[in-house]
């Protein structure tokens, strides 16, 4: 099985740390680069509300620089030195449309996601991020829950 490219979405909770884990066991047999995705969705803020004490601009900007941080963080650990990694940060609306469009556009051959487990009404009417992937992808994906 040739798996070159493996796409992990990460939120940074329990949920995305365990898929990341999940994926490193793949990485480390298959010799696959591992995708690190992390989005940041726009603030929704009223009109005016720029001029106030607050810069929404600014604060996105510095959500995208500590999210980067984050990931950069995130594989600094020594277990992590023989993988071959690939941090990014992207700004988008919708989570499950940010991950398809970053799958389509690098090749991915996998994506290992978690699922977080939504239910009732919010699900309902919404649907979850791992599912509307699932629906979507062009490649496998590896849906990792915690137990």
């Amino acid at each position: 099985m040739v798996m070159n490219n493996i796409l992990v979405p990460i939120d940074f909770s329990d949920g995305s740390n365990l898929a990341l884990s999940t994926a490193l066991d793949y990485a480390k047999t298959l010799n696959s680069k591992i995708h690190l995705l992390h989005i940041v969705q726009p603030i929704s803020y009223p009109i005016g509300m720029e001029i106030a004490h607050y810069n929404f601009a600014d604060v996105e900007k510095d959500m995208i620089v500590t999210a980067k941080n984050n990931l950069n963080d995130l594989i600094r650990y020594p277990i992590y030195s023989q993988i071959n990694f690939e941090t990014v940060v992207v700004n988008g609306t919708s989570s499950s449309d940010s991950i398809i469009d970053y799958s389509n556009e690098n090749n991915i051959d996998m994506i290992c996601i978690a699922t977080h487990g939504s239910s009732g009404l919010e699900h309902f009417l919404f649907g979850s991020t791992t599912e509307k992937v699932l629906r979507k992808a062009n490649c496998p994906v590896l849906v990792v829950r915690k137990k």
